[in-house]
């Protein structure tokens, strides 16, 4: 049954005041839409929720932990979209964080108003303190200084009864039962009564969270238990008295997703009701996303649920106590303030709201005023690893699983230790530092840094110049990436790791995950500041693909993707954060000679992108063949591959042949001996020896460069690309991870079954259809005195089905070379990324030198 509103007597203290008593700085935008909202309705860390209303104004606030300031005041509306006005506890007098653990500090406060005032009462978990509370008047400005409380336990309720008394009620508080209460002065703190023992719950672990309610003539006591963790829960009890006994309800409990394990959300629990302006009744409560199996990063968020009462009165939340992140559910009236700037520029006198530090830290520790316009940080010897000490670090809640963190920093450190940056932070013990520091050779560096648990290691480091540097760190559910740029260049990749190792269930905390610049001296103060210009903090789902990707996709068949860097990066990072591209900036000295045209048909030109090396030649020269399964790919992803075979003395080059959606086989093989012809006709003007000339190919094109080596000499391949005169013949080649046949029984099977039919689109036509051309257009059919040494770069993810080790023994029986290298741990398309590339390139550079020498020394056969 729905209780109406007239007969609710003292709900949360609320009195019945028709107008809020603080003027908000923005008024929110009214909207038409009264149904449906996405949970949580406060993302990223805002733990043990407590909701009070005034009016049609409603107010909130959650836990903080070990960050100052405390207790985080947000206003709504609608329940459903909340902004943060102030902090209730916003001076190191009333917040003196001491000789905490990781997870002392502000536990589990609770907001109530009663005439004309608001009052939030806590816990502050930490050495000589305890229960206490503060209030004000205006929820947005200053609140008072502590009141202390003389009853223990933890997480302190206030009811206010409507015969003028007032109850504390707290877990624990030495007496007979794990629920406790006395009787208070509202005015002094002061106990009136005796602390009493009023309920142990249903028999779940860890009984706290209590509140106290008056519905209807009945005190409803409601209670967490299950410990904050995947067996939390609500329970209630109600009786005619406030001291009990308590009935316990017979439906407990009202809300858990304990049972709910297919649920993105887990751990519910540590609720708080309000009964709203309209009549209706909610529920906010506490829960978590894990972004991975049994690992949630952001901390413990607040949830909203509506409440309806059951004919014999008791609550039931949402129906069946449990909650999805969609909520089609009538609402009120929805208000939703204007959107917060993305970017921070530092030109306030005070730091926004959202902005926390760790402990008291030393306001002469930061500044915005000796910089206008920046944030300087003054690095002290505390680092983020100190357990008691405050770093000097300024973060806020990381809320999004996909965001975009970016910041520009100004600091030139002159001693080593000196170090500053951008910090991901669980707690001491579990963080992520991606910063700049001074370098063993007396320059700058960029380096990666990561602390889980006992483990510090330093993952990468990359020397810079001087100047402003740009430092970037991409969210995703499962993983960090990090990037940084000089001024307004390009980003350039520096790896990543799992978002597992600061999830509660590694790290073990009560926080969610904060980010934020940082600076340190590690040891003594730093000599100098580091200045950060503007802060950038959005939410970014994943990026769109670009103009030209999304042309190609729309070309392929259903159900396949473009294959790109990009792409393959997605692929890889779920598995594999740590990879980073291959730089994409030309090596000092190496000449481009980009979309050069190397044969036409009609009006299609063939492109080519060619790199030559610094110095006089002729050279050795290398086209390098793209994959993408014939019909997929772009010859430019294979520049970074080519600017280091040229920066190791090769002319190379990234060659475009026609997909198999514009061209059906053998035009492909066509392309790349036209490719070669192309080269021998212009050597001497690209300085290029012509008996030495050589194809590397990967996946897709792997299989092309070792067609185009097996059919050495035949002119039944040739095609007519121009150039005829000129051979086609190659002197060595390098499949990477490509097949050598299509004929294997398996790769048919493999072909019938799908979902992916590459074979039959490249040759046009199924095995039974085309039996003749899939042994054609398989490499091993053709292996010959006339055919070029291989070296087979496989991946040690397992590819049945290619007959490289076959195709490998029919050259070596010839007294051909051949040899087969497995790149360990790898997936395939390994050869794109570090840190599997320097191991490919040094395989591939010492087979070319091997079977292409230096004129004057026969190669090998």
């Amino acid at each position: 049954m729905r209780l109406p509103a007239a007969r609710v007597i003292f709900f949360l203290g609320v009195c019945w005041v028709q107008a809020s008593v603080c003027a908000l700085a923005q008024s929110p935008i009214t909207t038409s839409v009264s149904t449906g909202f996405d949970n949580p309705v406060i993302a990223g860390m805002a733990p043990d929720p407590s909701v009070c209303r005034v009016g049609d104004d409603y107010y909130l606030v959650t836990s903080t932990f070990e960050y100052f300031p405390g207790v985080p005041v947000y206003h709504s509306k609608d329940l459903i979209h909340w902004r943060m006005i102030g902090h209730a506890l916003s001076r190191p007098s009333q917040l003196p964080l001491l000789r905490l653990t990781r997870n002392g500090g502000i536990w589990a406060p609770t907001i109530r108003y009663h005439d004309g005032t608001f009052y939030m009462v806590t816990t502050l978990k930490t050495e000589g303190h305890g229960n206490f509370f503060v209030h004000t008047r205006d929820p947005a400005g200053e609140w008072s200084d502590p009141i202390e409380l003389d009853q223990g336990g933890i997480d302190p309720s206030l009811f206010f009864d409507d015969d003028g008394k007032v109850y504390l009620t707290t877990g624990g508080g030495n007496c007979a039962t794990r629920i406790c209460q006395s009787e208070i002065d509202i005015k002094t703190g002061q106990r009136l009564s005796d602390i009493k023992p009023l309920w142990n719950g249903t028999g779940g672990s860890s009984p706290e969270g209590p509140h106290l309610y008056k519905v209807n003539g009945y005190y409803y006591l409601m209670i967490a238990e299950g410990g904050t963790e995947y067996g939390h829960s609500e329970t209630i009890a109600r009786s005619r008295s406030p001291w009990g006994p308590f009935e316990p309800n017979p439906r407990n409990p009202i809300l858990t997703h304990r049972n709910f394990k297919a649920s993105p959300i887990q751990g519910t629990g540590h609720a708080d009701l309000i009964s709203a302006h309209d009549g209706s009744w909610w529920t906010v409560f506490l829960g978590f996303r894990p972004a991975t199996r049994m690992a949630h990063h952001l901390g413990r968020e607040t949830f909203l649920a509506p409440l309806t009462w059951s004919e014999d009165g008791w609550p039931i939340i949402n129906g069946n106590g449990t909650i999805t992140p969609r909520m089609d559910v009538k609402t009120l009236p929805q208000q939703s303030p204007a959107a917060a700037p993305a970017r921070d520029e530092f030109s306030q006198p005070k730091l926004a709201l959202p902005w926390n530090v760790v402990r008291n830290l030393e306001t002469t520790r930061w500044s915005l005023a000796e910089r206008p316009g920046w944030l300087r940080l003054k690095g002290s010897s505390v680092t983020l690893d100190d357990p008691e000490a405050a770093p000097v670090f300024v973060g806020r809640r990381q809320q999004y699983f996909e965001s975009e963190i970016t910041t520009e920093v100004d600091f030139q450190p002159r001693r080593e230790g000196e170090e500053a940056g951008l910090a991901v932070r669980m707690n001491d013990r579990h963080h992520y530092e991606f910063g700049i520091r001074r370098g063993s050779a007396g320059g700058r560096e960029v380096y990666l840094r990561y602390a889980i648990g006992s483990i510090r290691t330093v993952t990468a480091t990359k020397s810079i110049g001087a100047g402003l540097v740009r430092l970037r760190i991409r969210s995703y559910p499962e993983i960090y990436r990090f990037s940084y740029a000089f001024g307004n260049g390009p980003f350039q990749d520096f790896g990543g790791v799992e978002t597992r190792y600061l999830s509660s269930e590694v790290a073990d905390g009560f926080n969610g995950v904060f980010v934020g610049p940082f600076a340190t001296g590690r040891g003594r103060d730093a000599s100098v500041p580091a200045d950060f210009d503007w802060f950038d903090y959005q939410q970014v789902t994943q990026p769109p693909l670009d103009a030209a990707t999304l042309k190609e996709q729309a070309t392929l068949p259903t159900g396949y993707t473009v294959f790109s860097v990009e792409t393959a990066e997605r692929g890889l990072l779920r598995n594999y954060p740590f990879v980073t591209r291959l730089s994409t900036d030309l090596p000092p000295g190496i000449r481009a000679k980009r979309e050069l045209v190397y044969a036409h048909y009609g009006t299609r030109e063939m492109h080519l992108d060619l790199f030559q090396p610094k110095g006089a030649g002729p050279f050795p020269a290398v086209i390098l063949v793209h994959g993408g399964a014939w019909i997929t790919g772009n010859h430019a992803m294979e520049n970074p591959f080519a600017m280091e075979l040229a920066r190791r003395g090769y002319v190379a080059v990234t060659v475009e042949y026609r997909l198999s959606n514009e061209a059906k086989y053998p035009a492909q093989i066509q392309d790349l001996k036209a490719s070669i012809r192309w080269l021998r006709a212009n050597a001497a003007r690209l300085d290029i020896d012509p008996n030495r000339i050589a194809a590397v190919g990967a996946s897709a094109g792997g299989h092309l460069v070792a067609l185009l080596g097996a059919t050495n000499g035949m002119p039944t391949f040739e095609g007519d690309g121009g150039n005829s005169r000129f051979s086609s013949t190659v002197q060595s080649v390098i499949d990477i991870d490509g097949p050598a046949t299509f004929i294997d029984p398996g790769n048919i099977e493999k072909e019938k079954k799908g979902p992916y039919d590459t074979n039959t689109r490249l040759i046009g036509g199924t095995f039974a259809e085309k039996e003749d051309v899939w042994k054609e257009a398989s490499p091993i059919t053709h292996v010959n005195k006339k055919s070029a040494p291989v070296l087979f770069i496989n991946s040690s993810s397992y590819r049945p089905f290619q007959q490289r080790e076959e195709m490998s023994a029919k050259l070596k029986a010839l007294g051909i070379v051949s040899e087969i290298v497995v790149i360990p741990d790898t997936p395939h398309p390994f050869w794109l990324f570090h840190p599997w590339f320097d191991l490919t390139i040094q395989h591939v550079d010492q087979f070319l030198k091997k079977t292409m020498p230096m004129a004057g020394r026969r190669p090998p056969r």
